[in-house]
């Protein structure tokens, strides 16, 4: 079963786009494989479920990490937790 967390970023990105910089740095945070769905500002990260319940936060400091990365103005507000 996936799990899915909300993020709502300070301006938009393309989903390709953002495919490819969690990509080009996902490596360097150990994030695990994830799936994007973008609408405008907000974005949707669907990841695998894990045995034990150890919280989104490495998850977010990772996907955080990989856009400052990209451009260190852009915001994430997280918006929920599924």
């Amino acid at each position: 079963m996936n799990r899915t967390i909300t993020a709502r970023l300070s301006r938009p990105i393309s989903e390709p786009e953002l495919s490819r910089v969690w990509e080009a740095n996902a490596n360097l945070y150990e994030g695990p494989e994830v799936l994007f769905h973008v609408n405008g500002t907000e974005v949707e990260i669907e990841y695998p479920a894990q045995r034990e319940e150890r919280g989104t936060e490495g998850l977010q400091r990772a996907f955080e990490g990989a856009l400052r990365q990209f451009d260190p103005g852009l915001r994430v507000e997280w918006t929920a937790a599924v």
